[in-house]
């Protein structure tokens, strides 16, 4: 069992279901944008604190590192690290043009 704190961020998400594909327990799209199951409203963000089996916690951290907008933030409940964040470091961002 993990305790984790899951926050979700609806105003950064576009809506590509990622996050529900990897952690259908938690993660859900309805309307363009996911949604955060038996989360509730703080601030901008949707949160959900809780213990997680591991299997649970392993897909709910995959689902946030695997958010292209940063939309999720994953912080061990227990010792305040911050597992995943929604920060973009800058120091390895790339610019990536596209031509069509």
């Amino acid at each position: 069992m993990r305790k984790l704190k899951v926050e979700f961020f609806p105003s950064r998400c576009v809506g590509n279901g990622i996050c529900a594909s990897i952690s259908p327990e938690y993660f859900d799209v309805k309307e363009k944008k996911a949604v955060l199951a038996g989360a509730e409203a703080r601030g901008n963000a949707l949160a959900l604190e809780k213990e997680f089996i591991d299997v649970e916690a392993e897909d709910v951290l995959e689902a946030a590192r695997h958010c292209p907008t940063n939309a999720i933030k994953v912080t061990d409940d227990a010792t305040g690290e911050v597992l995943v964040s929604v920060t973009v470091d800058q120091e390895s961002a790339r610019e990536v043009i596209a031509e069509y």
